[in-house]
């Protein structure tokens, strides 16, 4: 019902002017179908954010208009992330995942969203186990944050449950391994001397506490990977 005002003394564009007797011009009428529309719209955004009027705060449209574009359909959602590559800065809305904690009930809307989520963390061995889950604990007092510092991700369907192969359940972490493997060491004619073998050497007579397959490597088993800043949607 957005309308521009229309009472007497009113310009052509329909605007307010101020009066000026010298010149005869009349002041537009301050009527109350005017403020009521405007108090009306106000009200119902405000209200419709979510939040309860409070005469105190004169931020309250800032915030009911943040809180309607982010949980917009094209918005994110509480738990979602973002990602960054450049530093970004946290925020209210906008948290790194390490493990930190998030006040309640500053954070409620959050609490009430993990509530049941398989990425909650049941009690504090579970959350010690497996950093990546949330935790709400302290009596609920705070909620605390995965910690995925360092952490690679795994894209995750329910279908993944079964299929005859072993995977982390959700928020579960799975420590740093290797698939299992095997190595062939050929066998040759004639070993080149005691305590040592080469490709090719028959070994089968000689006694060895281990063969060294003169492997390398650095300090950890990974794909090529870049590192990147993650925020997490906390509010």
């Amino acid at each position: 019902m957005v309308h521009k005002v229309d009472a007497d003394g009113c310009t052509v564009d329909n605007e307010f002017q101020d009066g000026d007797e010298d010149t005869g011009v009349e002041p537009t009428q301050l009527l109350a179908k005017w403020h009521n529309m405007v108090q009306r719209e106000l009200v119902n955004t405000i209200e419709g954010a979510g939040l309860v009027l409070d005469d105190a705060n004169d931020a309250q449209l800032l915030a009911a208009i943040i809180q309607l574009a982010g949980n917009g359909p094209h918005a994110t959602q509480l738990g979602e992330r973002k990602t960054f590559y450049r530093k970004p800065a946290e925020t209210d809305y906008y948290k790194f995942p390490n493990g930190q904690h998030l006040p309640l009930p500053q954070y409620q809307a959050l609490a009430d969203a993990l509530a049941g989520d398989p990425f909650l963390a049941a009690d504090d061995a579970d959350k010690t186990a497996n950093p990546g889950k949330w935790r709400i604990a302290g009596d609920n007092t705070y909620i605390a944050m995965p910690d995925f510092r360092g952490q690679f991700e795994r894209v995750w369907h329910d279908d993944l449950a079964s299929g005859g192969v072993t995977r982390p359940a959700l928020g579960v972490r799975k420590a740093n391994q290797n698939k299992a493997h095997t190595h062939g060491v050929p066998e040759g004619e004639v070993p080149p001397g005691t305590g040592s073998l080469a490709s090719g050497d028959d070994y089968t007579s000689i006694a060895h506490d281990y063969v060294d397959s003169q492997s390398s490597g650095g300090d950890e088993a990974v794909p090529d990977h870049t590192a990147v800043y993650v925020l997490i949607r906390v509010l």
